[in-house]
């Protein structure tokens, strides 16, 4: 068998279809140039995704998705820059700092 077949994966990504010079500056910083290097990049976190029913104090200053309705929107362009977002989750008003 012939390795010829794996010289494909040595090859730099500007030669595939859909990686821009963008694309080719962010992939180079983040795990190389070549698609070899794509495959074997192995992520260096984690998101832990837990289902909740309720915001606790324990999720303050954590990133959380809430999937609500927009009420209203506050956003003050002085400094300390602040946003207020009003939320309507499951008939509950969340009002988030």
């Amino acid at each position: 068998m012939s390795l010829k077949l794996l010289d494909e994966l040595y090859n730099k990504i500007d030669k595939l279809n859909g990686f821009g010079p963008k694309n080719i500056i962010l992939f180079d910083k983040l795990c190389g140039s070549r698609l070899l290097d794509i495959i074997f990049h192995l992520p260096n976190s984690i998101i832990k995704r837990v289902k909740i029913n309720s915001l606790k104090d324990e999720y303050i200053y954590k990133r959380i998705i809430i999937n609500g309705k927009v009420k209203s929107t506050w956003f003050s362009y002085k400094k300390p820059k602040i946003s207020i977002v009003t939320l309507e989750v499951r008939n509950q008003i969340l009002e988030i700092i």
